[in-house]
């Protein structure tokens, strides 16, 4: 089958990105009390904070608790994949552990994957140089993502592992 990535297996499934994730633009800025970064605040993620396919963890700006409380449908949980919005269209990066309860920020999106998408296939997935290409092309709407199914990805030792399983 031909896909955005190439050919991929007959085997795989294509899909838009609304139909396998949960899509979530970050808070207006005016919802954003920001502040320089403590240990009693909170850090919200920016896109200058997405690189290599990971979140710096030298985020300089956050939010009192109080106020991410009190946004928490902006939370980030281990397993999202948060993409920059505006500015440097195709930055992306996977939500780490030490990361669980960060606050998106307003340039960003998040991708909440559905369980039949890896977190880790789809942040890989977006930082490909044609996929990197559409987005800067079309609406995040529109997106869409060449899957193998079962959704199957290989773990750092070469082994097959399950995909619906959070890294």
């Amino acid at each position: 089958m031909d896909s955005l990535i190439g050919t991929v297996p007959d085997t795989w499934t294509h899909a838009k990105l609304v139909d396998v994730c949960d899509i979530l633009a970050g808070p207006s800025s005016r919802r954003l009390r920001i502040e320089q970064r403590t240990s009693a605040n909170v850090p919200v993620v920016a896109p200058q904070d997405l690189r290599n396919n990971r979140i710096s963890d030298d985020a300089d700006v956050a939010v009192p608790a109080e106020q991410a409380a009190r946004l928490s449908r902006y939370r980030i949980r281990p397993g999202d994949v948060v993409c920059s919005r505006t500015g440097g269209l195709g930055r992306q990066a996977l939500v780490g552990e030490w990361q669980d309860g960060w606050v998106l920020g307003t340039a960003c999106l998040r991708l909440r994957p559905h369980a039949s998408l890896n977190s880790q296939y789809l942040t890989y997935y977006l930082g490909h140089p044609a996929v990197h290409d559409w987005i800067t092309r079309h609406p995040v709407s529109q997106f869409p993502t060449d899957q193998p199914d079962p959704v199957r990805c290989r773990s750092s030792s070469g082994q097959p592992t399950d995909a619906t399983s959070r890294p």
